[in-house]
């Protein structure tokens, strides 16, 4: 007979013999005791006591001081890998290779990296990821368990010094974040997408508007519908796209990594 071990696992875990079930107090759902033949000891859930827990050193050895030199009575623990296991769990961190590292040697690109997901928060329809170092897994870990909604974006707008792109922002407002005191504290830089587009928008309404007055007209005002009117313009100067339009968007978005605190981190190009 193979020997049986008992391993406590998520209900979400398929797994045959199930002996009992019990009350979790992490998910507060039932979770399952299965069996599994010569398993040896494999945890299959993750507690909150699994990532963080107090260690009494006082309670060690009665001559803990001199063994444990520096040492308080107790010590909350942080465990970094139960913690980062959670992660991958939640699709917070999501794990790659080092494949955009041109530079570097083929084995060291096919090594592991971890990548903290923000896709669509900076840019939209942008697969898009921050990597995280070993030393950082701590703050992601406690940013997410404040809010796990929006712990994470908050964590790479500090690592990456930008704001989210403008109608994430609204939406994080939305949720309570006080964004206005976050930019501040943390230093953020405006978002580089949308304030791309908004001066590229501005140059856009600005012509539109010149043409308006060369009609004798005033034009649709800038928050009130005003790329209908641009319809209108593109209509009447269908090469003005190419001919102009296309150098002067290079032009504003050179202008804007200069003012804006981006330059050698996005190409100029």
């Amino acid at each position: 007979m193979s020997k049986m071990e008992k391993i406590r696992v998520s209900s979400c875990c398929t797994r045959e013999a199930v002996a009992t079930k019990y009350q979790c107090t992490y998910c507060e759902g039932e979770c399952e005791v299965v069996e599994v033949p010569d398993s040896g000891k494999i945890r299959y859930m993750i507690t909150p006591g699994s990532i963080e827990w107090e260690m009494n050193w006082a309670g060690t050895d009665p001559d803990w001081q001199s063994k444990y030199p520096g040492k308080p009575e107790k010590e909350m623990i942080f465990e970094q890998e139960a913690a980062l296991a959670l992660l991958l769990i939640n699709e917070v961190i999501h794990i790659n290779s080092h494949h955009w590292k041109k530079e570097w040697p083929e084995d060291a690109r096919k090594s592991t990296a971890l990548g903290v997901n923000c896709s669509d928060i900076f840019a939209w329809g942008c697969a898009d990821s921050e990597e995280i170092s070993v030393d950082e897994i701590e703050s992601l870990y406690r940013m997410w368990k404040h809010n796990a909604k929006w712990g994470a974006a908050l964590w790479c707008m500090i690592k990456r010094r930008e704001m989210p792109q403008s109608p994430v922002a609204d939406a994080m407002r939305k949720d309570g974040v006080d964004l206005g005191a976050f930019q501040k504290e943390h230093n953020l830089r405006i978002n580089f997408y949308s304030g791309c587009c908004l001066a590229q928008a501005k140059f856009k309404y600005e012509t539109y508007i010149a043409w308006c007055h060369e009609k004798g007209c005033d034009g649709r005002p800038f928050d009130a519908g005003w790329w209908k009117g641009w319809d209108d313009f593109s209509k009447a100067h269908p090469d003005w796209e190419e001919s102009v339009g296309k150098q002067t968007y290079a032009r504003i978005r050179e202008q804007f990594i200069k003012e804006n605190g981006w330059e050698g981190e996005v190409s100029d190009g």
